[in-house]
């Protein structure tokens, strides 16, 4: 029996799905935006570099490096308050996003029925304390205080969503100010 406040197996797993299928439109509007910083004439190109780089951490940089020079730079642009705090938001998005891929599948049973949640790896060696065992219980609290819910998986969802949309819409204001001829960004 599942417990009444949350999902099926099924459901809890289309909800991950869902969360990480939109941060993909996130990479994406993320890699035409820096096509766009860039005033890349080969859009395609430009787009194939930012995804070369597998860390999302390092395209951040990119684009904070890109959005430097074309807001701050020659070009002073409107957009650059609003393009720092995005910056803030990719950076824990991307945090929220790393949780979610490199956790595994928590089910508990209560008297109520089943939960299922994302956890850290339980033998996630890297981060375990050898030993001692304070630092052990300590190590297994902080575990406990990384669980992800049905909940914040489609807040996540949702922020990813509102960042995609908001860097779409800044690459199409960039789009719009530049009349110089460059290429437009290929279409996914």
């Amino acid at each position: 029996m599942i417990h009444p406040d949350e999902a099926s197996p099924e459901d809890f797993a289309a909800s991950i799905g869902r969360a990480i299928i939109s941060w993909q439109h996130v990479e994406r509007e993320c890699a035409v935006l820096f096509c766009r910083l860039m005033r890349a004439g080969n859009g395609m190109g430009a787009i194939a570099a930012f995804y070369h780089i597998t860390n999302f951490s390092t395209r951040a940089e990119l684009l904070e490096i890109s959005a430097r020079f074309y807001m701050a730079g020659v070009h002073p642009h409107p957009e650059a308050a609003a393009f720092s705090q995005l910056q803030s938001r990719l950076i824990l998005a991307n945090s929220m996003r790393n949780r979610i891929v490199h956790s595994e599948v928590n089910e508990e049973m209560t008297e109520t029925g089943w939960i299922f949640t994302l956890a850290p790896h339980m033998f996630d060696w890297s981060k375990m304390p050898i030993g001692d065992g304070e630092r052990l219980k300590k190590w297994a609290q902080k575990r406990s205080e990384r669980i992800i819910s049905l909940s914040i998986v489609k807040a996540a969802e949702a922020e990813f969503d509102a960042i995609a949309t908001e860097v779409n819409r800044l690459w199409q204001s960039i789009a719009d100010e530049q009349t110089d001829g460059v290429s437009s960004p290929p279409e996914f």
